[in-house]
């Protein structure tokens, strides 16, 4: 793994800490990581459905074209 620096306000780490304190999470590092992972999966998984769609898109309009063509 590497070592990322960033400053954060101190109300996040406050409510971070709380978290921790609640045993949720090991310490910080585990709640950002699980943060991070879980915010890059929901985007990805945006990303993909995006993509799925203008495909669809584009094929119906190739069909689209091809249908016009014939008229």
């Amino acid at each position: 793994m590497k070592i990322v620096t960033f400053k954060m306000p101190e109300h996040y780490l406050e409510k971070i800490d709380k978290l921790v304190e609640e045993g949720l999470y090991l310490n910080r590092s585990d709640f950002i990581r699980t943060a991070i992972r879980e915010h890059l999966m929901k985007e990805l998984k945006k990303l993909e459905e995006e993509r799925y769609i203008n495909s669809l898109k584009k094929k119906r309009e190739r069909r689209v074209k091809v249908v016009e063509l014939k008229k």
